[in-house]
């Protein structure tokens, strides 16, 4: 006999398979995994998200100082990445509200850093 059962999909457990969420519900293994997971899906959503608005950072920093155009390259591919990201549809689902404003961010990034890259190189071949 069950001692008790998932509260989200009602699988009977026994009492040494008896899980408990946040909430104090009872779970079973894979129920808990799905929302760990699910869980962690979003704190990857949120860091592009992060990502995104940092890359016009960067490519604006790069202005100023930019070692080997390296702050010019890292504004790019840290668009590149967020772009790659976000047209995956699970991650598109998780950032549906403001998608558009993410990819405006990567590509802002990804422009201002290859324009500050090629002034840098220019600076560099004139002087």
């Amino acid at each position: 006999m069950p001692d008790a059962n998932c509260s989200k999909c009602g699988t009977p457990l026994a009492a040494g398979a008896v899980l408990y969420d946040q909430s104090g519900n009872v779970t079973c293994q894979r129920c808990q995994m799905a929302k760990d997971a699910l869980d962690s899906r979003k704190d990857v959503a949120k860091k592009v998200k992060g990502i995104a608005y940092g890359g016009p950072l960067v490519a604006l920093i790069s202005l100023v100082f930019n070692p080997f155009l390296v702050l010019s390259l890292a504004a790019i591919f840290n668009g590149v990445y967020v772009l790659r990201s976000v047209s995956e549809a699970e991650m598109a689902k998780l950032l549906e509200g403001s998608i558009e404003k993410i990819k405006v961010a990567a590509i802002a990034g990804m422009v201002l850093g290859g324009i500050t890259g090629l002034l840098h190189l220019f600076v560099r071949a004139a002087g």
